[in-house]
Order: C-alpha cells, then structure tokens, then sequence
C-alpha cells in the first residue's frame, strides 16, 4: 500500500501506521473494495503484515479477505520480499476454507493482529461483527 494505491483509489487515510483505502467498482462490474493494512511502517525481516480487502455487497453479504505477509527479507535499499499467506473469511473472523496445519498456526500466531484490523475495519464504515 504505498503511492500506487494513494493514486489509484478515491479515497486513502493513513493513520498510526494503519492505511485505509476505497476502491471503486470498475466498469463494467459493480465491485468496489475496502482496504486495510497495518504494519508498513519500517518492517524488519521476520516482522509480518496484516492486510484486509473488504468486498462490498448490496445485500450485506460482504466478503473478508485477509493476508498475513512475513517479511522474508530487506535489502539495502528497503525493498521487502514477502511469504504471502492469504485467506478467506466469514464476517466474524472465521476463516471459510480448510486449512493445513501451517495455515492454521499462522492464523492462530497472529488471531490479534487479525482481530485488531476487523475492529478497525468495523470503527471506519461499520462492516463486520468485531467491535
């Protein structure tokens, strides 16, 4: 989330190392998206990322996709290389999907930063059942 996604969304918040981005739908589709993402501020290798994309619906039924990206390593220049570990949840942080054991404990290393990003997700435009 960085020059890229301020120049191309309509709307870009950054505050206390948490970025908040609206998308709107291309054409000729209706689905726009909300995006949150925390953790970008200086990273170190090993630190990980939390990132959300909210799908918006009409119907209310919204779609959760989170990622968890691991900083696998910096170099001089700061350019990041990640292991992306990315996932599909239910409005009440559940993950929708079979995982393995690996997925699993990453979820449950980082359920805080997870939870965290819902609640903030939840303050902004009031999607999601983490308050």
């Amino acid at each position: 989330m960085g020059t890229i996604l301020k120049e191309s969304c309509i709307y870009f918040f950054d505050d206390e190392n948490c970025k908040y981005a609206v998308f709107r739908p291309d054409y000729p589709t209706f689905t726009g998206n909300l995006s949150i993402g925390e953790g970008f501020d200086n990273p170190s290798e090993g630190d990980v990322i939390c990132n959300m994309i909210i799908w918006p619906s009409i119907t209310g039924e919204n779609e959760f996709g989170v990622s968890l990206k691991k900083v696998i390593s910096v170099d001089e220049n700061g350019e990041l290389a990640f292991e992306t570990y990315s996932f599909m949840f239910d409005k009440n942080a559940e993950p929708l999907e079979e995982l393995n054991e690996e997925e699993y404990q990453m979820i449950e290393n980082h359920k805080d930063e997870i939870e965290c990003i819902y609640r903030k997700a939840y303050d902004m435009w009031g999607i999601g059942n983490i308050k």
